[in-house]
């Protein structure tokens, strides 16, 4: 069973082996430092709603409204939408928890498959996809890649409303415009492994000043305020992720990770049998968070450049290396997760995890063909969202990664790659 406030970035830790005697380079890390450890102090005035402003700005959009996950931002569009029982189509390569919104709002799911060679959802399979029932399409920007927002337009009618997910999209462009711009409204989630992160959190965005404000009613009237014990659970939960992706002190998370169960309830963020939502997804935004996301908006250019600057240094180390494909290099994508396909994915996950190098398998499923979407009659054919899913590697890049590093990791692939007999 899904765990409250389990984060589907933190699924990716469990892919790799800890290296014995060998440091490890963490998958992901958020960009932290003094002025986010001093943000436990209850400092300022409504940074819950300073953070909504920052991160509006930050997104190029008139107006945020904070939650306390993306997938709760979601729900609450659907709901004030009053598209109770109505379709909502989205590619069928996605986060489950996107999908498991969709239902818990009253909605019914449409899967569609993903373009070739492409990471996000097939708009002709979306235009075939497209009848009376339908409501809403909801666009997914993967990994940081940017949909063909004109052409996302021109497919769905107007009597439809278009949602962006960003969530692994902040700061990438579509058409030279904010991804959140290119949709009557965007979702965005601000967990661990996120561009900006308030420990969890989440943010619907939108120009619309009708739908902001009706979005803050819903929310106002219908989620409850973070309590002393939340904001305490919260602060200790900042200070364990300081202390536990600490250098010294990683290795031996990653080994409880590993081989524990101790830190299952942070990590496992599904379970293929249930449809459901964390049990805190209508508890608000704390002040500890507002803080922290104020202090990371005010970051957000330089982890877009850093992150694209390393995705240019791995490109140009993994082109051409028999068994691995880089995602073709797309102007406007945030990289918010870099990813490779893999034949021998088994085999490069083990063999980085004995360098000591960490990566992930975002996402190893598509959401359809889960158990819990089988039974709930989701029926069709995703053939490139497979191929994707059993292919797809994430390595590290997280704007705290050094140059060197990214280096090293491209060096261990391809001498994993190319050694006689293949990974070692």
């Amino acid at each position: 069973m899904a765990a409250p406030g389990a984060d589907p970035a933190a699924r990716g830790l469990v892919g790799a082996t800890t290296a014995n005697g060998v440091s490890v380079i963490p998958r992901l890390r958020p960009w932290y430092g003094a002025r986010e450890l001093a943000a436990i102090l209850p400092l300022g005035r409504d940074p819950v709603g300073a953070f909504e402003q920052c991160f509006a700005a930050a997104m190029g959009s008139a107006h945020a409204v904070a939650f306390p996950y993306g997938r709760s931002a979601l729900h609450a569009l659907l709901r004030v939408l009053d598209i109770a029982e109505g379709v909502v189509v989205l590619p069928a390569y996605t986060c489950v928890v996107v999908a498991n919104a969709i239902v818990h709002a009253g909605c019914t799911p449409r899967f569609v498959d993903i373009g070739n060679g492409d990471v996000n959802m097939d708009l002709d399979a979306l235009a075939a996809a497209l009848d009376d029932d339908v409501r809403v399409v909801l666009a997914t920007c993967m990994h940081g890649f940017p949909v063909d927002a004109d052409r996302l337009r021109g497919v769905v009618p107007e009597n439809c409303t278009i949602i962006m997910d960003g969530a692994l999209a902040m700061g990438t462009t579509c058409a030279g415009e904010p991804v959140g711009r290119c949709a009557h409204a965007a979702i965005y989630g601000l967990n661990l492994g996120k561009q900006l992160c308030s420990l969890f959190g989440g943010m619907a965005t939108t120009d619309d000043a009708d739908l902001a404000a009706a979005l803050r009613r819903h929310r106002d009237s219908t989620y409850r305020p973070a309590n002393m014990g939340r904001r305490l659970w919260l602060a200790a939960y900042e200070l364990a992720q300081f202390v536990g992706l600490w250098p010294p002190v990683y290795g031996f998370a990653h080994w409880l990770d590993r081989n524990t169960p101790l830190l299952s309830s942070l990590t496992d963020y599904y379970d293929e049998d249930r449809i459901d939502m964390p049990a805190d997804h209508r508890t608000q935004m704390s002040p500890l968070q507002g803080r922290l996301g104020v202090i990371q908006c005010a970051k957000h250019p330089e982890i877009t450049r850093r992150r694209r600057e390393r995705a240019r240094l791995y490109d140009d180390a993994l082109g051409g290396i028999d068994g691995i494909e880089c995602q073709p290099w797309v102007d406007g994508a945030s990289y918010a997760q870099y990813i490779i396909r893999v034949q021998d994915r088994d085999g490069l996950v083990s063999y980085l995890g004995r360098q000591g190098i960490e990566v992930g398998t975002l996402f190893s499923y598509v959401v359809p063909e889960m158990r819990a979407y089988r039974e709930l009659g989701c029926e069709g054919s995703w053939p490139r969202a497979r191929a994707l899913a059993d292919q797809v590697v994430n390595l590290p890049n997280y704007p705290g990664l050094s140059l060197a590093a990214v280096e090293r990791i491209a060096a261990e692939v391809r001498t994993g790659c190319t050694s006689s007999g293949g990974f070692r």
